[in-house]
């Protein structure tokens, strides 16, 4: 039974190392804390070496992951700072370099935290009303300012950026030209379609990560379900007059333990599925 743990354990660690996309930190973190109660547990064990081996090639990959994690968003501020230095020099085609090659870097961080995110998030809020302002000027005139913003948009066309930053881009670049139509200044319809476009097609790549996330979510949905009916029924089925409490309480730590590493689900369901589990253990 304990080699069967040990090896387990082995298992999940190799495939999390096995990710190409960045490893899982929450995860790890809940495999380290796992594997050192293991080791700490058995003095002697014949996989307990393996293990070691194994949570040291976590500890590694984990720790050049931060560090590349931190010069990557360190580059990203830097990128962005030169866009906003640009944008003082009436420099656009630069300031348009650099504000694409930031996203293109803050796309495939892995593991960036929503603080981090919020820091790069004030300066592009910052950035973009002054391009806009720019490409105004540049243009002379709002039909102008509109195809430049139409470039823009087409500048995210095959880019691997994440789907946040792709929704906020075209967030804003809608609610410009919502701006432009209230004050007056229609545009032709031509122009329109083609801002249409353009948005529907840097938002495609949006429609697959959400239509996944929500199936994945659906997906864990059913597994928490089957996890805690699998408690009831092993409850139903326990004798609570000579109940193995050792065993009881182990298994029951494992469950809870799988649950909370399932994965996310859709927030209407987090609390009644916590409210059930809590309630049956």
């Amino acid at each position: 039974m304990e080699q069967a743990v040990h090896q387990t354990l082995i298992n999940d660690i190799e495939n999390l190392l096995a990710e190409t996309a960045g490893v899982d930190e929450t995860k790890a973190k809940a495999f380290r804390k796992s594997a050192d109660a293991l080791i700490e547990a058995h003095e002697t064990h014949p996989f307990k070496q393996a293990l070691i081996d194994t949570l040291e090639s976590l500890r590694t990959r984990i720790h050049a992951q931060v560090e590349k994690r931190d010069a990557d968003f360190e580059t990203v501020i830097t990128t962005l700072d030169s866009a906003k230095s640009a944008l003082k020099d009436e420099k656009l085609k630069e300031a348009e370099d650099a504000i694409q090659k930031s996203l293109s870097i803050a796309g495939t961080i892995p593991g960036l935290s929503n603080k981090r995110r919020g820091e790069i998030d004030k300066r592009l809020d910052k950035i973009y009303p002054q391009m806009r302002k720019l490409n105004a000027w540049r243009h002379w005139g709002t039909t102008q300012a509109r195809e430049g913003l139409i470039d823009q948009i087409k500048m995210m066309h095959g880019t691997r950026l994440e789907a946040n930053v792709i929704v906020k881009t075209l967030r804003a670049a809608k609610q410009q030209w919502q701006d432009w139509e209230q004050s007056g200044d229609h545009s032709e319809h031509k122009l329109w379609k083609e801002f249409s476009a353009a948005c529907d097609k840097a938002y495609e790549p949006c429609r697959e990560i959400f239509k996944a996330q929500k199936a994945e979510r659906k997906e864990n949905l059913n597994k928490k379900r089957a996890l805690i009916t699998e408690i009831e029924e092993r409850f139903a089925a326990t004798d609570w007059k000579q109940p193995n409490w050792k065993e009881l309480d182990k298994w029951l730590r494992q469950q809870r333990s799988a649950f909370y590493n399932i994965g996310h689900t859709e927030h209407k369901h987090h609390k009644t599925l916590k409210t059930r589990l809590d309630k049956i253990t």
